[in-house]
């Protein structure tokens, strides 16, 4: 799910809105407004006008956010603070991750902090569980503040996403698609993770990203 703002409810998350979220440009001047401050209390409160994703959660539509009302995804978010340089971060610890298990990475409104959508690994239910697995395959340490389900995520403009996996917006299970300097290319991806339609937002489909269907949500 997606809320127009902090405060807002709930609305279903489609690649059609996310995409425009990407490129919106009062979205990038925001994330550009965020950067040019020097207090992270300002910070804050700049980032507070900015769309925002429950990436661990789904909401029905209108629906206020909250843990109790809270439905898993099947996926977590780990948190990398107060990184120098998040995209050198990445190339790091890029080939220690799962391309078929990692969603989406984005270096985060602030500049100096880089955030991974992750699939639940098999037989780990919580996010703290989850967390922790992956910081120990990268060997980082992360934000455990980000462990309540209903924990929102900052939307990114399209400079800052470092990658993204086609199965979050139901564009075919073998389609992974990474920005590396500035522009995607297709990588074969060898596991069909789509394959459950019962899944919200995860039916297996075949179109690609850049085209202009509306599909299911994610979260």
């Amino acid at each position: 799910s997606y809320f127009k703002s902090v405060g807002s409810k709930a609305s279903d998350l489609t690649w059609p809105v996310f995409e425009n979220m990407l490129d919106d440009f009062d979205i990038k001047n925001i994330i550009r407004n965020v950067r040019q401050q020097t207090s992270h209390d300002a910070q804050g409160e700049i980032k507070k006008k900015l769309p925002a994703i429950t990436w661990q959660s789904h909401f029905k539509v209108g629906e206020k956010r909250s843990n109790e009302t809270a439905e898993p995804t099947g996926f977590f978010m780990l948190d990398l603070d107060k990184v120098e340089d998040p995209r050198k971060l990445y190339e790091q610890i890029a080939p220690k991750m799962t391309p078929e298990k990692t969603l989406l990475v984005n270096v985060t409104p602030s500049g100096h902090g880089l955030r991974i959508v992750y699939e639940n690994f098999e037989g780990m239910t919580s996010i703290e569980q989850n967390q922790k697995h992956l910081a120990e395959m990268l060997g980082v340490e992360y934000d455990e503040a980000c462990k309540d389900l209903a924990r929102l995520s900052f939307v990114c403009s399209r400079d800052d996403l470092l990658y993204l996996n086609s199965a979050l917006f139901n564009m075919g299970p073998k389609n992974i698609y990474i920005q590396n300097e500035n522009y995607y290319h297709a990588q074969s991806a060898s596991s069909d993770i789509l394959s459950d339609s019962n899944v919200p937002g995860r039916a297996a489909g075949n179109e690609l990203p850049n085209d202009n269907h509306s599909h299911g949500a994610v979260v």
